[in-house]
């Protein structure tokens, strides 16, 4: 009796004993879908749909794939305990977007993404708003809401920016041709073809402007222009007019020694206009174009043709100076 007694002491320490130090497995299994999505479990990448010892207590699981949501949960686990998480990513959605012409930049929430056609995946459902641009043409905006797992396709056909010119100028009655057309006088606004354009503008007393202009596809190019009367920045005075032969016969030339100084703002060419008149009447008229800037004192050497007829009367010589057609000067011998 006493030894079967002592035996049911030592089995029962030994029961005792040993379920104190055996080892008790704390266990978790990822279950996910799609299958082939990346895996973390406490930052270390792990197999999936496979049991992984870990210590009790509390651990973070992360999981990744292109395409989808990612996926970031805590969660608490118990010593021997096991644990199965099962988690379906969701799939994001997709955007399938081309222009009419291609090449188009693309903005989707305002982050550039690059030239149709072209795909993008959103980082996230909810309202988004896509721009599509190109040179010369008007942009394309939209906005809609997207679900996960849903695709748009979104077709754009662009609208060709109009390309214009406005023009501005002073004085308000000048006139402005555009390409040797005249397109209106004062203030202008009007359509052009994209490319090379010749501006002219003209007003009476004051200096002619011209300039090349490229006006880009859908450009609106705006130019302000302001004319300068011709008086403020150019003066002409005639100092002397030598005849260098006091006698001339009909058919040959008479010449004239004309010295003036000059003040000038810009570089100009002057005309200066000889003629001869018979009882204040032109017989026969002759240019000679010179060219001026600063100031300084030039003479200029003009030869005026002589008739093979003369007539009995009063002969006079009349010399103007001009500049872009307007009367600088004008003296008469």
């Amino acid at each position: 009796m006493i030894v079967v007694s002592v035996c049911a002491v030592m089995c029962a320490v030994s029961f005792i004993i040993y379920k104190k130090t055996r080892k008790v497995n704390t266990r978790v299994l990822v279950n996910v879908s799609p299958s082939n999505a990346q895996i973390y479990l406490d930052g270390r990448s792990i197999n999936p749909n496979r049991w992984i010892e870990v210590e009790p207590g509390f651990h973070t699981i992360e999981i990744f794939k292109p395409g989808f949501e990612s996926y970031r949960e805590g969660f608490e686990i118990h010593k021997g305990e096991r644990k199965v998480i099962n988690i379906t990513l969701r799939r994001l959605p997709k955007l399938i977007i081309t222009s009419k012409p291609l090449g188009a930049d693309v903005l989707v929430d305002d982050v550039y993404i690059g030239r149709t056609p072209i795909e993008y995946t959103c980082p996230t459902a909810g309202v988004h708003t896509i721009r599509v641009s190109m040179n010369g043409f008007e942009d394309f905006v939209d906005k809609f809401f997207l679900n996960y797992n849903d695709v748009k396709e979104i077709s754009v056909k662009l609208i060709p920016k109009t390309t214009k010119l406005i023009i501005n100028v002073f004085p308000s009655n000048a006139k402005i041709f555009i390409d040797d057309e005249l397109r209106g006088i004062g203030n202008v606004e009007v359509p052009v073809t994209p490319g090379r354009h010749i501006i002219k503008v003209f007003a009476d007393n004051y200096v002619s402007h011209e300039e090349t202009i490229y006006v880009n596809p859908g450009e609106t190019k705006v130019l302000n222009i302001k004319l300068r009367k011709v008086l403020e920045i150019l003066n002409v005075k005639m100092v002397n007019v030598e005849l260098t032969n006091d006698f001339v016969e009909p058919g040959t030339e008479t010449m004239l020694n004309l010295t003036f100084e000059y003040t000038c703002d810009v570089k100009a060419r002057i005309v200066i206009t000889t003629c001869l008149c018979l009882n204040e009447e032109t017989i026969k008229c002759i240019d000679n174009i010179v060219e001026i800037e600063g100031s300084g004192r030039k003479t200029q050497l003009i030869k005026l043709p002589i008739p093979t007829w003369l007539q009995n009367g009063i002969y006079s010589i009349r010399i103007a100076i001009k500049y872009d057609n307007i009367l600088i000067n004008e003296i008469v011998i």
